[in-house]
């Protein structure tokens, strides 16, 4: 079934879209922009009387979420919020895959992740400083309680320390971003034995069908010549039989004229006196 103008224009915009997103650059406004224009004409194909089919108008419609999904994930405060916003954006699921938008779903992820990370990073930074002021200050007014306090700080990190919830929470978000790629690996690495099988099975029917018609060619220039054969033998006979039925006409012919002088030789007609 052949595309509409308006369905043209619809994937067009579409895959420009996708680009952008893979990129990086769906923070952009003209991005914002695109994914309006997307739903105005996804509206239109679904009031047009010529509307593609409904698998391929579903597809087009969780696309189209899909990608205003990152841009609502991105208009959220805090980089966690995205990073469990992200989880739930779900591409669309084509025939075959969509792995653009997975790729696109993977790279967000990750970009929210690492911002969690940094986030993390710089609250412990200050912390620290404000600990290690404290620290100098303790030491200078009460030297013998300080050095105590640093025997029992050896002592506490020989012991391992238990995990901290933003710790864990950062583990617990790079565990499902490792499982999510995995995830992804496994399902690239099906299509593409699925493709393997499908391109050997193919390549094998492609064979059997040359080597038939290779025997049907020469099954045909076999016939060919066969009826050409035939053809010049039914000539020369139909022409031997020509020639005989004219001689014998002839023949005949003069049969019946020396039989008709005897006759008239025969039988005189008597002279009247």
């Amino acid at each position: 079934m052949t595309r509409t103008r308006l369905e043209t224009n619809f994937v067009r915009l579409l895959e420009q879209c996708k680009t952008i997103a893979n990129n990086g650059k769906h923070t952009e406004w003209r991005f914002e922009k695109y994914i309006a224009t997307l739903e105005e004409q996804l509206i239109e194909l679904k009031k047009s009387p010529m509307q593609p089919p409904k698998d391929v108008l579903d597809d087009y419609t969780k696309s189209v979420s899909f990608l205003k999904g990152l841009t609502i994930t991105e208009k959220l405060p805090s980089a966690t919020d995205k990073v469990v916003a992200s989880q739930f954006l779900s591409p669309c699921s084509s025939p075959y895959g969509d792995t653009v938008s997975k790729e696109i779903r993977h790279k967000v992820a990750a970009q929210y992740s690492n911002q969690v990370r940094d986030e993390l990073l710089t609250s412990k930074q200050p912390l620290a400083n404000e600990s290690i002021s404290t620290e100098k200050n303790q030491e200078f007014e009460n030297p013998a309680s300080t050095l105590r306090q640093r025997k029992t700080e050896l002592l506490s990190t020989v012991k391992p320390s238990a995990p901290t919830a933003h710790t864990q929470d950062f583990d617990a978000v790079i565990g499902s971003e490792q499982q999510t790629q995995e995830e992804i690996t496994k399902n690239l690495l099906s299509m593409a034995k699925t493709m393997k099988e499908q391109t050997m099975a193919a390549n094998s029917i492609i064979r059997q069908d040359l080597i038939t018609l290779e025997k049907s060619n020469m099954l045909a220039d076999e016939n060919q010549t066969n009826l050409h054969a035939q053809t010049q033998k039914l000539q020369e006979r139909s022409g031997f039989c020509t020639r005989c039925w004219v001689w014998l006409f002839l023949l005949l012919v003069c049969m019946s004229f020396i039989a008709m002088i005897v006759f008239m030789r025969m039988f005189k007609k008597k002279k009247t006196t």
